[in-house]
């Protein structure tokens, strides 16, 4: 029968186990620092001259459903000089609160009647560089596939862009519609590009 020196295997799993914990703590580290530097919280308007040969203008939605404390918000990125920049409000990702409501208008024209619901809410408008590729929030759909006695329900996410051109204003609705305001009465719908992610099993 092999004899084993427990104390020594006792001593090698010790060592072992602090290096995975170091590196686990080193891998945290790193991913944090890779996270600050690929994208920034946009708040205020860096732009605030508007010039509609070079830029195009963005409004944000924040609103505070009835009832509920929850407040939804769209907020949306632009890739500027190889990094995301995200523009809208600053959300607590704990428990969801908005600090800061301040309305910020840049001349953007006033809603549509069929959104003016929107305008009582808070709002902030962007001037971004014109042609930019707009990314609009990651979006969930559940479908279920009916079976005799099992039913399966996956969980599909995808992502959707749009090209924000020179002297337009657009408005994004509930994460996922987009519109650009041709006047004070008009609006229309706009075409975005769509992009699976995938899709998991819901247990």
């Amino acid at each position: 029968m092999q004899f084993i020196n427990w104390n020594i295997q006792r001593k090698w799993l010790n060592k072992l186990y602090t290096y995975l914990k170091s590196m686990k703590n080193y891998l945290i580290l790193f991913l944090s620092f890779l996270i600050i530097g690929c994208a920034e919280i946009v708040t205020r308007p860096p732009i605030t001259q508007y010039n509609p040969q070079k830029h195009a203008r963005i409004r944000v939605i924040l609103e505070r459903e009835k009832g509920e404390q929850r407040q939804s918000y769209t907020n949306f990125k632009v890739v500027e000089n190889g990094k995301y920049k995200e523009y809208g409000f600053k959300v607590f990702l704990l428990d969801g609160y908005v600090a800061d409501k301040e309305i910020i208008s840049l001349g953007m024209p006033n809603k549509p009647k069929l959104y003016k619901k929107y305008a009582e809410k808070s709002y902030r408008e962007f001037i971004i560089p014109a042609e930019s590729e707009v990314i609009l929030p990651n979006t969930k759909s559940i479908y279920c596939d009916e079976a005799w006695f099992f039913k399966t329900c996956y969980e599909h996410v995808s992502s959707s862009k749009f090209v924000a051109h020179a002297g337009k204003d657009y408005e994004i609705i509930n994460s996922y519609h987009v519109y650009e305001i041709l006047n004070e009465q008009e609006s229309k719908e706009i075409e975005r590009n769509s992009e699976s992610l995938g899709s998991r099993r819901i247990p």
